[in-house]
């Protein structure tokens, strides 16, 4: 139940923020239409990397969509939530570090398909 209060809760908070969040949402999920950690497909959603609520309401007013953009990243919800917001239901939390999270997992991909291919 509290799973379900807290997603109600996102939904009213995110359908109250700006109109520029909102366009950089979908054009950040359209432009990279997979999850930067895991590469899911499905339940995408767009992570500020820098927390909207910590956003003073007068800079937030200000932004463009494209300076949204650069402050989001897309994940699926199950890394959203696990990894990006510390498994934190509220999204209240959040990590500092996910843009070296998503560099490392990467890293590690790219070595594993270089390993497997050289060693055919």
């Amino acid at each position: 139940m509290i799973l379900s209060l807290n997603n109600l809760r996102r939904w009213v908070l995110e359908s109250q923020r700006d109109p520029n969040w909102k366009t950089a949402s979908r054009l950040c999920k359209r432009e990279t239409p997979y999850c930067r950690i895991c590469q899911a497909k499905t339940n995408l959603e767009a992570h500020d990397v820098k927390p909207y609520h910590l956003i003073p309401p007068d800079v937030r007013a200000k932004m463009t969509v494209g300076q949204w953009v650069k402050n989001m990243r897309t994940l699926n919800h199950d890394c959203h939530r696990g990894i990006a917001h510390c498994d934190d239901p509220a999204f209240l939390q959040y990590n500092p570090q996910i843009d070296k999270i998503i560099q490392d997992i990467n890293m590690r991909a790219m070595a594993c398909t270089t390993e497997a291919r050289s060693w055919r």
